[in-house]
């Protein structure tokens, strides 16, 4: 996976400005950087707060001019961390000549807005513009990431039939004569191969698991460990998910994987350690929208949901902690696989 967009997470400010973005401020308007849970009239750093004081001249926006490829689907995420007036929203669009996408978040809540779009020009202009009530208004964001993931094409191995009737496989590598099946012996069910990337947490880098795209926010952390291990545990090859208390922190991991359209997938993953009280978010997503479950005390085990493609090629997979049990959420997963069904 591929983050496209400059300084998403708004650590980077020069004279209260977010840093690769243009920011708009009119007419008593602000863009300010503030915590993700604090509003205009707050403090703190790391996430950007649109300010307006009412709905006449007043405006607040950012921009960015982003570089894609024609053709190619992309999934454009922010969390929303506070809004402050009634009716507060925000609307998000392309405003290059193509136009990809715009969306209007009226009465905007707190959480993760994600839209999906596929790209029909080499430059996007994103931008994030305040829709202003009557009163005044504001809305703090962060993680603003435009996120892309390369397909890799991989050669299909040619079947034909070879002298004497057997079935022949030719690859570049290799050519071998099958045996012929027998036709008492009862015919096994195929078994597709698994799609996810690394699903067994075997590969990191530094404290990324590979293939995989990872969101701490706050205190969230997501960390290599052993399968039966907690966040304060050690080991490897399995992946922790872990905030020590409730409220808007939280870890995410997700990965899209390339799909065949309208065909049924089983996605599995195990649970091998949860703290008590421990709340996992799972969720999936297809061009046409998704859906999820939450364990709000999740338990070590196999767990297993099945899902019907639409007509796009690309099937989203998340994991997030839930942050509702006091003691915060310490979870540790492998063994994440999707296949057809």
């Amino acid at each position: 996976m591929t983050i496209l967009n400059e300084n998403g997470d708004f650590v980077n400010w020069t004279t209260d400005d977010p840093d690769f973005w243009a920011a708009v401020e009119a007419s008593g308007a602000d863009v300010t950087e503030r915590a993700l849970d604090q509003g205009y009239g707050g403090s703190g750093t790391g996430a950007c707060n649109l300010y307006a004081p009412n709905n006449g001249p007043s405006l607040a926006r950012i921009e960015q001019t982003i570089a894609v490829v024609a053709g190619n689907n992309y999934t454009l995420s922010f969390i929303v961390g506070q809004t402050g007036g009634s009716g507060a929203g925000l609307e998000v669009s392309d405003v290059s000549a193509a136009g990809d996408f715009t969306e209007t978040f009226s009465g905007i809540a707190v959480g993760i807005k994600t839209i999906e779009f596929t790209a029909t020009t080499n430059l996007i202009t994103l931008r994030i513009e305040l829709i202003v009530p009557s009163i005044a208004t504001d809305v703090t964001i962060d993680d603003v990431f435009l996120e892309f993931e390369e397909i890799i094409p991989v050669q299909e191995v040619q079947i034909g039939t070879g002298a004497g009737g057997n079935l022949n496989v030719i690859d570049p590598i290799i050519k071998k004569t099958l045996p012929e099946p027998d036709p008492e012996e009862p015919l096994l069910p195929i078994v597709y191969p698994n799609l996810v990337l690394n699903g067994e947490f075997i590969d990191w880098t530094g404290d990324v698991p590979d293939s995989w795209t990872v969101v701490e926010n706050i205190s969230g952390e997501v960390r290599q460990r052993g399968f039966t291990q907690g966040n304060a545990g050690s080991g490897t090859e399995s992946c922790n998910l872990y905030v020590p208390s409730p409220g808007l922190q939280f870890a995410r991991l997700s990965q899209i994987v390339t799909v065949t359209p309208f065909k049924y997938y089983r996605i599995v993953f195990e649970v091998g350690f949860a703290g008590t009280g421990s709340g996992l978010k799972f969720e999936i997503y297809d061009g046409s929208g998704g859906g999820g479950i939450t364990f709000s005390n999740i338990i070590p085990g196999t767990y297993s949901s099945g899902w019907n493609m639409d007509g796009t090629t690309a099937l989203t997979i998340l994991f997030q902690t839930q942050s509702t049990a006091g003691s915060g959420d310490d979870i540790t997963i492998d063994n994440v696989t999707v296949r057809r069904a």
